[in-house]
């Protein structure tokens, strides 16, 4: 343990969790909140540092403490960091007690440093976690803690996997080489002045603003210096209209701009061939004699011009984008060029630096700066178009596809009215693509993993004209390929060769014989690795559903919402009283699984096929697969899963080899 002062030392994962002393949450600090997002980020950060440099420290962070003594214990009352410190209990835990990893050595977790203030359910739960005595049936416990063991020891598996990591390699990493700061307070500090400064930190600088800066400086390479204004004026502009993920890009331009790149009639028209075009669409800029801007003012503009009123009356908070800016920026980098770019956003600025490092004259720095801006405008027009979003402006929130439309102009008024009808005319078509979106997304819900969403952007970016069946059948296509070709495929091939070398794709065969290329194994519980398998098969079940000249109503508005809890239909560990299931391998069959929320599941696991059906059929489905397994609910045995497992693997045989 190295100290850099008295208040400030630094510690490994294993010496901050065995170390002497009681880290204690007060009961001001909010209850603990990480959800499947941040831990798998987490995890996921933590193996990336791993892959890049295993033998280097990894700081993930500060924790803020306020030291005390009480009797002869040292008490470390947690200011800031408590979600990331009881998160790493909670993985050292899973790593010590889940029986999946009982192959790693965590002698040196010996005691629990870690307690709740006054939160005694908390406090129950983790000491029972980590003495591996939770009792299922038990109501008492905190049920996101538990949740969170859960999602732990879902996510290290798929992760590892995913990465190719051994167990005792990302262990070894995690406890000796990932690193935190811990700041202790100065004695006798204010705290409520302490929490007051906290609260008013000046606003970090972003990176994507950063790199907005950066890109915006190759233009002062430009000899031209009017010239060079104008297109740091037309970039500037365009970055902040697409910055803002919430809007539609139409309304971040006046409206003289915006009817001259979008079309005055409708909006809905992207005109500009390139930068160039774009440029014509602006009125004349004149800084003949303005210097280069440095970044802190380009900031310091961003951040004074980030709402133009020009025009805009749309409510702000009606749309919600499922990526952030930063995310966005790496999906269009990759779109631009083609070429295998990590879609990290952590990794933003190295990303292009690394690309901006391979450009070798000015004149290629400056069309990288002017390409790229043309390239964004473009594809977030399309994004906006093409890409689903969640629409709050009904009773609850809902899936969407929608386009922007000019419909009207008020009276008297320089200003227009938006309309959002359909992205297509045809509701059916449309309603399918939202379906189609909606299961890529909610089955990858963490933005460095929408392998999908940059498929389908640079899908639209070749073909911004697609009809509603061409989109489909694209996208249709993809899912098809992300399952069979890598999810369940005996040789799974990388994300970015199903998208950018289709000619490369692996023919899918399923067969019974060696020819096969799937790996039926991978359809068994512990060996599934992506959730997309399960709502893939939500998705036939449904496009089969709208074929029948009777379709069942709760199958037909079936809507795919975040579920990422495999359920043992007939319970792995049932209630006393209720039959265990002897035949493991039926148990765990995928004809007995399905797909739900964390929460049914913790309070359902154990109960009887009979009474889950009872519990879900009160309310909307979860899962199409579910709801056709609880119709028989009453006699749910041995036979009657293998008979679904029988019918439910044919409907994706069939799909795989084409005969759907």
């Amino acid at each position: 343990m190295a100290s850099n002062t008295e208040q400030v030392q630094e510690f490994t994962v294993s010496e901050l969790l065995s170390g002497s002393g009681m880290y204690t949450i007060p009961v001001y600090q909010r209850n603990y909140a990480w959800e499947e997002r941040q831990i798998r980020q987490l995890i996921k950060d933590i193996i990336d540092s791993l892959n890049n440099n295993n033998t280097k420290k990894y700081y993930i962070g500060t924790l803020i403490v306020d030291k005390t003594e009480v009797g002869n214990e040292k008490l470390l009352e947690t200011i800031d960091g408590q979600q990331r410190l009881t998160t790493l209990n909670i993985i050292s835990i899973v790593l010590k007690n889940h029986p999946d990893f009982k192959e790693i050595d965590t002698k040196w977790f010996e005691r629990l440093n870690l307690s709740f203030s006054n939160r005694q359910k908390s406090e129950i739960t983790l000491i029972d976690l980590f003495n591996d005595s939770i009792i299922e049936e038990a109501r008492d416990y905190n049920s996101t803690i538990t949740f969170a063991y859960d999602l732990v020891a879902s996510i290290l598996k798929e992760e590892l996997k995913e990465n190719s990591v051994a167990l005792k390699e990302f262990t070894s990493y995690l406890f000796e080489y990932v690193t935190i700061l811990r700041v202790e307070v100065p004695p006798q500090t204010d705290l409520n002045h302490y929490f007051e400064i906290m609260n008013n930190r000046g606003e970090q600088l972003e990176k994507h603003e950063v790199l907005k800066a950066r890109l915006l400086d190759s233009f002062n390479l430009i000899e031209d210096k009017a010239l060079a204004e104008d297109y740091k004026h037309v970039f500037h502009t365009v970055w902040e209209a697409c910055a803002n993920m919430e809007k539609y890009v139409q309304y971040g331009f006046p409206v003289n701009v915006r009817h001259k790149i979008f079309d005055e009639n409708s909006w809905d028209n992207f005109h500009p061939k390139d930068f160039e075009s774009l440029k014509k669409s602006f009125p004349q800029f004149n800084t003949q004699n303005e210097d280069a801007k440095s970044i802190d003012e380009i900031i310091n503009d961003t951040r004074k011009n980030r709402e133009n009123n020009d025009g805009n009356d749309e409510k702000p908070e009606r749309f919600y984008s499922i990526i952030n800016f930063s995310n966005f920026l790496l999906h269009v980098l990759r779109v631009f060029t083609k070429e295998d770019i990590p879609l990290d956003d952590k990794r933003l600025l190295s990303t292009f630096d690394n690309y901006i490092k391979s450009l070798e004259t000015t004149d290629e720095k400056i069309s990288f700066s002017k390409d790229f801006g043309f390239s964004l405008l473009k594809a977030k027009y399309l994004f906006d178009k093409f890409i689903i979003k969640r629409d709050t402006s009904k009773d609850r929130e809902e899936w969407s596809l929608l386009k922007m439309k000019n419909s009207t102009q008020k009276k008297g008024r320089n200003s227009y009215t938006a309309s959002y009808p359909n992205s297509f005319e045809d509701t059916s078509e449309n309603k399918k693509l939202v379906q189609l979106l909606s299961m890529f997304h909610v089955s990858l819900p963490t933005m460095s993993y929408k392998h999908w969403l940059n498929a389908s952007l640079n899908y639209v970016c070749d073909h911004p004209n697609t009809s509603a069946k061409e989109y489909a059948n694209f996208l249709e296509n993809t899912a098809k390929h992300f399952v069979f070709n890598r999810i369940v495929a005996k040789s799974p091939q990388e994300y970015y060769d199903l998208i950018y070398k289709p000619k490369n794709r692996n023919e899918i065969i399923w067969s019974d014989d060696n020819t096969s290329t799937i790996d039926k194994s991978k359809f068994s519980f512990g060996q599934i690795t992506n959730n997309l398998l399960f709502n893939y098969l939500d998705y036939q079940l449904w496009k089969e559903e709208l074929s029948k000249d009777k379709s069942i109503s709760k199958i037909i508005d079936f809507k795919f919402t975040s579920r990422s809890s495999v359920e043992h239909y007939y319970p792995q560990n049932p209630k006393e009283g209720y039959p265990r299931l002897k035949d493991s391998s039926t148990l765990n069959c995928f004809g007995n699984l399905c797909l739900i929320s964390h929460s049914k599941n913790s309070t359902l696991s154990n109960f009887s096929p009979l009474n889950k059906a009872e519990f879900y059929l009160k309310g909307e489905i979860d899962s199409i697969k579910q709801y056709l397994m609880i119709q028989n609910a009453k006699d749910w045995n041995e036979s009657l899963i293998l008979e679904h497992n029988a019918e439910i693997l044919q409907l994706l045989k069939n799909t795989a080899n084409g005969n759907q």
